[in-house]
């Protein structure tokens, strides 16, 4: 494995057991939807991701790698990205972007399953009329 994978690797074991980097975290807001996109730079690659909702015995966040690309690529990533999360609802995205702070640490927020969290708007509501 190269030294590139290395890092990597144990870049996405530190994102999911909490960690955030300082100063290396860089927050950007796709054009239209309003969603967070972070992006962790290690040796001169950035792993794109964004915090998602998943269902199971009660509602979780979730952090979701997109991919781990060039910074010269990220823009067109994040364009597709873009056009998935215009479709989501505020609410659903109001819960993505929610912190659970414990000691220094990010862990995910959990939601009761009774509570209902909707992902996507009404394709009816769609102003470009396509799905």
């Amino acid at each position: 494995m190269t030294a590139i994978g290395k890092s990597v690797i144990n870049l996405l074991l530190k994102l999911s057991s909490g960690w955030r980097p300082k100063g290396r975290n860089i927050e950007s807001v796709c054009e239209r939807s309003l969603h967070i996109i972070k992006q962790f730079k290690v040796q001169g690659l950035y792993t794109i991701c964004t915090i998602d909702i998943v269902k199971e015995s009660n509602y979780t966040q979730a952090l979701k790698v997109w991919d781990i690309l060039p910074l010269e690529d990220v823009p067109n990533l994040v364009k597709r990205m873009d056009d998935i999360f215009v479709r989501y609802t505020d609410d659903y995205i109001n819960h993505c972007k929610e912190k659970y702070i414990e000691g220094n640490l990010e862990v995910p927020k959990t939601w009761a399953a009774s509570s209902e969290i909707v992902r996507f708007k009404n394709l009816a509501d769609n102003k470009s009329g396509s799905d």
